[in-house]
């Protein structure tokens, strides 16, 4: 017999097709809004993603280390 619950949690992408166009489209869902405390870490990660942009904005703007050469 299968174990639903382990496979609902571990199976979480879904692929619609489209038969006539043969075009799919394929989702995921992040397991983590489900609950209150995973919403936060997602939010945690936001903020993270945005520090990492800026600092990667600031070493191109100011080119200390000669990145531009290889842009």
């Amino acid at each position: 017999m299968p174990n639903y619950s382990t496979e609902d949690i571990t199976n979480n992408s879904v692929d619609i097709y489209n038969i006539k166009s043969d075009k799919g489209l394929k989702g995921e869902l992040d397991t983590r809004l489900l609950t209150k405390s995973g919403r936060v870490k997602i939010a945690e990660d936001i903020k993270k993603s945005g520090m990492i942009a800026s600092a990667i904005k600031q070493i191109i703007k100011t080119d200390r280390t000669g990145v531009n050469r290889l842009l």
